[in-house]
């Protein structure tokens, strides 16, 4: 799974943030900022070109997947530098360390 990103267009940030994706899947009623299931991108930096964030998936979420679980929701991230991946497992938590929730959209997987 990955999330393609046009590094010209988020360039002017490179000095403040690194580049993750996420992608996860929700239940009705819950806040999508308290899932915590968040399967990650590596952090990258940002680069002034197109840059692929390849997202690693558990067995449970390809299960899910191959079940025909939706809405996969797709998150592009702003990472302060300083923060790592391992100090969130929700998006709330990524929120309260600075991270920057740039893009999401959701759709089948």
């Amino acid at each position: 799974m990955e999330i393609t990103v046009n590094g010209k267009e988020v360039a002017k940030y490179k000095k403040e943030y690194r580049l993750a994706g996420v992608a996860f899947h929700s239940e009705a009623g819950t806040d999508l900022t308290d899932v915590n299931r968040l399967q990650m991108s590596k952090l990258l930096d940002i680069r002034d070109e197109q840059q692929m964030l390849v997202i690693s998936l558990d067995d449970t979420f390809r299960n899910e997947m191959k079940q025909g679980r939706a809405p996969t929701h797709y998150v592009l991230l702003f990472v302060p530098f300083g923060v790592t991946l391992d100090q969130f497992q929700t998006l709330r938590q990524a929120k309260n360390l600075g991270v920057r929730e740039v893009g999401h959209v959701a759709g089948d997987p």
